[in-house]
């Protein structure tokens, strides 16, 4: 079956977050100059008296902002990883990959590829499978044959070889 639609909204997902997690990195980035600079400032001896050490960070604050910083962009990656393995399987197996898809979704339900996954998941899950026709697919001209030759042996009357005629013909 053709999942065109979970298949674009899991790949759209999928580059939200590798790009949330470049942003992440950045903003970790940041954060760690932006400490590591005010902390060079309280501690120079010349702006020791104008410095307010009462808006400045302790070096255990500091690594555990920068920690969570780094953890969020770590998920975001690995989701990211994880979003393009599954855009990727979806057309193969859209039952196990709908529930993985799903339960990304519900992790990450309060960013944008968050909710693309979760609907992307819910779709896979709640589209059923096209009934598979029978192994063998004949041809008009096979059906007419066997029509006829059900005919000449008497087991379907004119009527309702004409009928059945008609009706596979369009007439």
């Amino acid at each position: 079956m053709e999942r065109k639609t979970e298949f674009i909204l899991t790949l759209i997902g999928a580059i939200l977050s590798g790009l949330f997690s470049l942003l992440m990195i950045g903003i970790t980035f940041l954060i760690g100059i932006g400490i590591s600079a005010t902390s060079y400032t309280a501690s120079d001896d010349y702006y020791y008296d104008s410095y307010n050490y009462s808006d400045s960070l302790s070096a255990s604050e500091a690594s555990i902002i920068i920690g969570a910083f780094a953890v969020i962009s770590a998920i975001f990656i690995a989701t990211a990883i994880f979003g393009f393995i599954a855009a990727f399987k979806v057309k193969k197996d859209s039952r196990g990959w709908g529930i993985a898809v799903f339960i990304c979704g519900i992790l990450s339900i309060s960013t944008l590829h968050g909710i693309l996954w979760l609907i992307a998941g819910i779709m896979m899950l709640a589209r059923k499978a096209p009934k598979q026709e029978q192994m063998t697919s004949h041809t008009l001209k096979e059906d007419m044959d066997k029509l006829s030759s059900l005919h000449d042996q008497g087991v379907l009357s004119d009527e309702e070889y004409e009928a059945k005629k008609n009706e596979w013909l369009d007439f």
